[in-house]
């Protein structure tokens, strides 16, 4: 048999009390997730000033991140090697991602920084127009 719990909802005479496990450090963020049977799913990895380092599975299968000397994530990498980088604008927004072959993906941004256009590696572009209120209207291939 198997019973949802909810956190908020926990009923006594219904439920089983078996559920996910969370762990957590002194500053709130999770370090392990276990699941029912007491298997760990994933455990995380923090730097000391917060930001994940790396993230893996019950497995041992995962990604480590890298950041630049302003904090911004510069690379992620797969435990099989895989990697991508990550450019940023001098504001701070993604605008581009470099795969380990080389392939690259840019991303073109209006002034509020949405995202108004997708270069694919292989040249081709997606375009998006968004309404005043700031709602995509529209997307097209090309």
């Amino acid at each position: 048999m198997v019973r949802l719990i909810r956190p908020n909802e926990y009923d006594p005479e219904t439920d089983s009390g078996d559920g996910f496990q969370f762990t957590y450090d002194a500053q709130g963020r999770v370090l392990t997730v276990l699941s029912p049977d007491g298997h760990v799913l994933q455990s995380n990895t923090y730097d000391a000033d917060g930001r994940l380092l790396q993230r893996l599975d019950g497995v041992g299968s995962g990604v480590k991140y890298e950041y630049d000397l302003a904090g911004a994530q510069r690379r992620i990498v797969s435990m099989g090697g895989a990697s991508q980088e990550l450019e940023y604008d001098a504001r701070g927004r993604i605008t581009g991602i470099v795969d380990g072959n080389g392939s690259e993906t840019k991303y073109l941004l209006d002034e509020w920084g949405r995202i108004t256009g997708v270069v694919k590696a292989d040249g081709s572009t997606e375009r998006y127009a968004y309404n005043f209120a700031g709602d995509m209207v529209s997307s097209t291939d090309g």
